[in-house]
């Protein structure tokens, strides 16, 4: 084996593994976040069909009900 073979053999090893291998589900991972996204905006809104006596039950104000369904999609909390 000469040195060029070796050092060969080092360069692949010192590059890592194929970038695509490091997340092989992204597309499940992608549909989970987007069915996550669904849920959120479906309970947001359904703070709004709420009465003022069941959000006071939860502990919250109509207009912090109102703050809340007004979020955009990619605010979590």
């Amino acid at each position: 084996m000469s040195c060029a073979d070796k050092s060969y053999s080092t360069l692949n090893t010192i590059t890592g593994p194929n970038p695509f291998r490091i997340w092989p589900n992204w597309p499940s991972a992608a549909w989970r976040r987007f069915f996550h996204i669904l849920e959120l905006r479906r309970q947001r809104y359904a703070l709004l069909e709420l009465d003022d006596h069941q959000l006071k039950d939860i502990g919250i104000s109509r207009e912090q009900a109102l703050r809340e369904a007004n979020k955009s999609f990619w605010t979590r909390i």
